[in-house]
């Protein structure tokens, strides 16, 4: 139980991947203990690897000494099996002596050639001389192989003989005396060729039997030549195991008693265990600094859940996912009269050059719901295009009391009797346009008032605003499901402010502000 209580508080742990140094350390409520502790864990740790090395070394030791003994023996054994087996086949070195052997053979085989092809040449010529020994003189024999002297001078023996009968026959007829004897002369002289020519070819087929008979001696020395040297490598490659296995051991052995020999230890005690003077334990700083992060990311984790659980159009991407109606404009949050009026000359300019903004169009801005922008873009997009040189008329029909400078503003109460029936809204419109260039229609809320639909209806471009902070993702399908059940003219989505990420105090403020305007609308009818 005690050992676990330790082990518990223990830390041990390297300072550096690179460097073989242990930090340890113990915590406990008394400093002093915490320092002892680690001092004697340190000293035991020393003491305990110099015995446990001395008993590792010495019983490697005893092992590698019996292991050597063996190998020993082996190694004898396998010296004498090499030593045996050379003297029972009179091996001394195979490679010399089976290269000496072949430069042997291939150098009687060369001398046995020349002999062949000389005699084959002495057979030609005692076959060509005998077949015309009848008539000598007209043969014209090859002598390459016959060069000995003596058989040079009787074949210039026999040709001057030859010559002296021409010169004689061109005197005497051959039955001459003298003509006789030169004939009688070159009958020796052939005879005796003949007879050398002959015995030259027994002389040299004996040599060559005699050649034959000692490469065939020479090569009987092949005979099981392979088998010889398999089993020699065999027993040369078991003798080079044993000696590689047998110096091993030794060297280990050699090792082992030079480890048991030592009873010093390489390990070292760098620093030893201070008194701490300062807890290390709850660190103050570490937690409060914690605790911020993880109130940060809670934070923020939360506000992107409720960002998601309320679904709203958060950027462009959201219309292009869910419709196919194309987005006309995104329509920024504006913090003061200059960029609002920046932005909406902008987009003016963009829907004179489109041809939306020609003469006699109407143009009718709608929303779901009221406070999601239409009023607010339906009076920057008429002021726009008022400062354009546009003749424009605002029709109101929210009767929200807006007022523009240099714009006819034109709400409910000028409206024809019954405008809510179709005919009698189209007959208003055109009286409006042969007066005006562009009329401009704020729409009613489409999901409170239905006849906002109508007004949608006769307008040749409808924009239909979604505001990215109240509009839910779902209304964005459903603007697709109103536009083809009513074939809508010309619908465009505009997205208002788009890419604003007010504070997260902001909803709350609008929150407060707008419970602080109930009372104290409460308290003026009381």
């Amino acid at each position: 139980m005690l050992a676990d209580k330790i082990i518990a508080d223990l830390d041990v742990m390297s300072v550096d991947k690179e460097v073989p140094v242990l930090r340890i350390s113990y915590k406990s409520p008394v400093a002093e203990k915490a320092a002892e502790v680690v001092n004697a864990l340190s000293a035991a740790y020393i003491t305990d690897y110099v015995s446990e090395k001395f008993k590792s070394a010495d019983t490697t030791v005893d092992f590698l000494a019996k292991q050597l003994n063996s190998m020993s023996d082996r190694l004898s054994a396998s010296e004498a099996n090499i030593e045996s087996y050379r003297n029972q086949n009179n091996i001394i070195n195979i490679r010399q002596e089976t290269e000496t052997d072949l430069r042997k053979i291939s150098d009687l085989k060369k001398q046995q050639a020349s002999l062949q092809m000389n005699l084959l040449a002495m057979r030609d010529l005692n076959k060509y001389i005998s077949s015309g020994k009848q008539n000598f003189e007209e043969l014209a024999p090859n002598f390459e192989a016959f060069t000995d002297l003596l058989s040079t001078e009787l074949v210039k023996k026999m040709k001057e003989l030859q010559r002296e009968k021409r010169d004689l026959l061109l005197k005497y007829t051959p039955d001459n005396d003298k003509v006789k004897v030169v004939d009688d002369k070159m009958q020796d002289i052939s005879k005796y060729l003949q007879e050398s020519i002959k015995n030259t070819e027994k002389n040299l087929q004996v040599k060559y039997d005699d050649l034959s008979q000692t490469i065939s001696k020479a090569e009987e020395a092949f005979i099981g030549l392979p088998g010889k040297e398999r089993t020699m490598t065999i027993l040369e490659r078991n003798f080079s195991l044993n000696e590689q296995i047998y110096r091993f051991l030794h060297e280990k052995r050699t090792e082992a008693e030079i480890a048991r020999a030592a009873t010093m230890s390489f390990h070292r005690i760098i620093a030893e265990g201070e008194v701490p003077t300062k807890p290390v334990s709850p660190n103050a700083t570490l937690l409060k600094v914690l605790a911020g992060f993880l109130g940060f990311l809670f934070g923020v984790a939360g506000v992107y859940f409720i960002h998601l659980l309320k679904g709203r159009i958060n950027e462009s991407k959201v219309i292009h996912k869910n419709s196919e109606t194309p987005l006309m404009a995104e329509v920024p949050y504006a913090k003061n009269e200059a960029d609002k009026m920046r932005y909406f000359m902008r987009w003016a300019t963009e829907l004179d050059l489109k041809g939306i903004a020609d003469a006699g169009s109407v143009i009718s801005i709608s929303s779901f719901a009221a406070k999601e922008g239409k009023g607010f873009n339906s009076t920057g997009v008429t002021m726009a295009l008022q400062q354009l040189g546009k003749s424009c008329v605002l029709i109101d029909a929210g009767a929200s009391n807006v007022r523009i400078q240099g714009v006819s503003v034109i709400g409910p109460s000028q409206f024809p009797p019954q405008w809510q029936v179709r005919p009698v809204w189209m007959a208003f419109l055109e009286t409006l346009k042969q007066q005006y260039e562009v009329v401009i229609i704020r729409n009613l809320p489409v999901l409170e008032q239905p006849v906002s639909m109508m007004l949608m209806a006769t307008a040749n471009t409808n924009l239909f605003v979604l505001d990215s902070r109240k509009t839910k993702q779902s209304m964005v399908m459903q603007a697709d499901l109103l536009k083809e059940e009513l074939s809508l003219p010309g619908m465009y989505f505009v997205l208002n402010r788009a890419g604003y990420t007010p504070s997260i105090f902001a909803p709350i403020a609008n929150w407060w502000r707008s419970k602080k305007n109930r009372s104290n609308k409460q308290s003026a009818l009381a």
